[in-house]
């Protein structure tokens, strides 16, 4: 049997032919394990060198002045709890409820200042506004200096009684007044000026006449009888002294006299009535 060959019977083999299209991607495989973590932390490095020192800010300025005029002596106005305004410097650090003290560095109001509480103030502007929380003084003062100060504290316990005081000198005397006097027990009663005749606890009298004055019957009763005898003595007489009777004694006619002769005396006679001294006088009785 003979054999036959393939490739002789097909003839030689062709050219490669072009590349077909790629297929579709083929599904995502699984995910492999986690890899090792990283090595340890390494260590700290070294602390830098310091910065340098920045520039000093500010001081905060809580003194101030004023030439604002306050009359402390206002008592209707500049009392405690009141509100008052002044002008003074801006870019202060006062802020509300701060206590403050307000005071003059003239000699002539040493003691005399305000405590109060700041109730407004902006750095911006001058004005300047609290409510007094205590004062002392009575002057009206346009020179104020202005400064922080601590709460007013309460009112301290009552010292001590201080010792008593040397005896001051004796004052002058005063004017003399008018005299009121009593009857009666009375021998006589001088006369050197003005006198008054209390009637409430007896009808007589009996007056040694000295200088010139006037007479007044003081707490009579309604209907009460009253008996004046005035003696007129040499002092009258050289005195050049007149006697006369105050305005609620009423004589007949209006006419009085008093006799002027040494130890000579006019005895007066008074009926109280209406409120008026109805009189009558028997003018010249020797006592002598």
């Amino acid at each position: 049997m003979s054999t036959t060959f393939l490739g002789n019977i097909l003839g030689a083999t062709g050219p490669i032919g072009a590349t077909g299209p790629s297929g579709d991607d083929g599904a995502t495989g699984p995910a492999g394990p986690a890899g090792s973590s990283g090595g340890p932390t390494g260590p700290t490095g070294p602390t830098g060198n310091q910065g340098a020192t920045g520039p000093t800010g500010p001081a905060l300025n809580y003194s101030g002045t004023s030439t604002t005029s306050i009359n402390l002596g206002d008592t209707t106005n500049v009392i405690v709890g009141a509100s008052l305004s002044i002008t003074t410097q801006t870019d202060k650090a006062w802020t509300i409820g701060q206590k403050i003290i307000i005071s003059s560095n003239d000699p002539n109001y040493t003691g005399q200042y305000i405590c109060a509480t700041v109730e407004e103030y902006s750095g911006s502007t001058t004005n300047l506004k609290f409510k007094i929380d205590y004062l002392t003084g009575n002057s009206t003062i346009s020179s104020w200096n202005l400064d922080l100060t601590g709460k007013v504290g309460p009112v301290g316990s009552t010292g001590p009684t201080g010792g008593v005081g040397a005896l001051g000198p004796t004052g002058p005397t005063g004017p003399k007044g008018n005299t009121s006097l009593r009857g009666g027990s009375n021998t006589s009663i001088a006369m050197d000026g003005n006198i008054e005749l209390n009637c409430a606890s007896t009808d007589l009298f009996t007056i040694n006449f000295n200088q010139s004055g006037t007479i007044t019957l003081v707490n009579a009763s309604a209907g009460q009888q009253i008996y004046v005898l005035v003696k007129t003595t040499q002092t009258a007489i050289n005195n050049g002294a007149s006697l006369s009777w105050a305005g609620d004694v009423i004589f007949n006619g209006g006419l009085t006299a008093q006799i002027n002769t040494v130890n000579h005396s006019t005895l007066y006679n008074f009926l109280f009535l209406e409120n008026k001294f109805i009189g009558e006088y028997q003018y010249n009785y020797n006592l002598s």
